[in-house]
């Protein structure tokens, strides 16, 4: 037992990962929607004990499941961009699009991730007025393989905001 015990202190030790999807820039509509990238999506360290999923809400909080351990670790925080409309006019909504589930990729060497469940915070916009930027959270669910590789997995995905035509 206290061999084991030790065991899964060093498979804690070298099986620390970080995930971090960057949001790239994206402009639609002959430039009438401007998306600048905030923050970066980052699940932070966890060890790997068997398969699961890491959670990381719009909001920034994180919960795991299955063999996914999460370690206090920083920076930990859900993803954002900020939309603005540069054109004058009336002022519309937006719908916003994020990829399906398995829609992106985190990889790191060899490794992958797939994401699962991404959404912003919010989830359409009402208005998108062209005075000041709107800021969307993003957070996603990271499937983790049971016997996932270390390493720092990174990837990008599309965010893609359609002014709704009136």
């Amino acid at each position: 037992m206290s061999a084991r015990r030790c065991h899964a202190f060093r498979a804690a030790g070298t099986i620390v990962l970080a995930a971090l999807a960057l949001l790239g820039q994206h402009q639609a509509h002959a430039q009438q929607v401007v998306l600048t990238p905030g923050s970066n999506l980052d699940f932070g360290s966890f060890v790997v004990t068997g398969a699961g999923t890491i959670t990381l809400l719009p909001n920034g909080d994180r919960t795991s499941s299955g063999g996914v351990i999460l370690l206090n670790s920083s920076p930990v925080h859900a993803g954002s961009v900020n939309v603005r409309r540069n054109n004058s006019g009336r002022d519309r909504g937006a719908i916003v699009t994020l990829p399906p589930n398995g829609g992106a990729r985190l990889s790191s060497g060899a490794g992958s991730m797939v994401l699962n469940a991404i959404n912003s915070n919010p989830p359409s916009l009402a208005s998108l007025p062209t005075s000041n930027d709107t800021n969307l959270s993003i957070g996603a669910t990271l499937v983790v393989a049971p016997n996932q590789p270390a390493g720092r997995y990174t990837g990008t995905f599309n965010v893609n905001v359609t002014l709704i035509q009136n």
